[in-house]
């Protein structure tokens, strides 16, 4: 069970093992958010029959409604399809959490991170219809930072700054951006600089807790 596990954790499809005697067959399925790590594992265990390819099929239909009602309320939208943002989610959810995982990733994925980040997060006043203003008020940030990374989380936009100048934003950046959030009716904090990407669910607390604070 346990290797059947390990198996199904790096495959997209279920996999599938029948008693040597056909007197049960088993199936182990990942968890796995829209381009993200694996969460955990589902396993199906059949004593009347071989698990049939129709079944293993829903079966893997299954997890994608389990893997949005394990995480609801918390995230998950990519704003954009980008293997740079699928990798950012995974930092945030503190689902990469060992340099030699990171380095892995960044290899398979042939992406660049500047030395120094920071981290924008900006939500929405209460008052305002959120799941809807999230999605637009993203997609018109993301044409002030388009070299920017951003998902969004916990009700939150949120978005990873590679930075290689003094200041996270320009003048400008701050002036466009102050434009949308009037706008909108939504409040922005901005993290510190840190160099270790796997400290972005940190830098995550920073930027929300400078919108708590005002």
């Amino acid at each position: 069970l346990k290797a059947l596990s390990s198996m199904s954790r790096v495959n997209i499809h279920p996999f599938k093992y029948k008693a040597p005697d056909g007197s049960y067959s088993l199936a182990a399925c990942a968890l796995r958010p829209p381009g993200g790590e694996a969460i955990g594992v589902m396993h199906v265990y059949e004593t009347d029959h071989v698990l049939s390819p129709a079944e293993l099929d829903f079966i893997e239909m299954m997890t994608s409604y389990l893997v949005v009602a394990m995480l609801k309320g918390r995230v998950v939208e990519l704003s954009s399809a980008s293997p740079y943002d699928s990798l950012f989610l995974d930092l945030l959810t503190q689902n990469v959490t060992s340099e030699d995982a990171l380095r892995e990733r960044i290899a398979q994925l042939g992406v660049r991170f500047s030395s120094s980040n920071s981290l924008i997060a900006i939500r929405p006043s209460p008052s305002f219809a959120v799941d809807e203003l999230l999605k637009r008020t993203s997609e018109r940030i993301k044409h002030i930072l388009p070299t920017s990374s951003s998902v969004i989380y916990e009700k939150t936009i949120v978005m990873l700054l590679s930075l290689t100048r003094p200041k996270a934003l320009t003048d400008e950046e701050e002036r466009r951006l102050g434009d949308i959030l009037n706008s909108s009716g939504m409040y922005c904090g901005i993290s510190r600089r840190e160099e270790n990407l796997l400290e972005v669910s940190k830098l995550y607390r920073q930027a929300t807790q400078a919108i708590r604070l005002g």
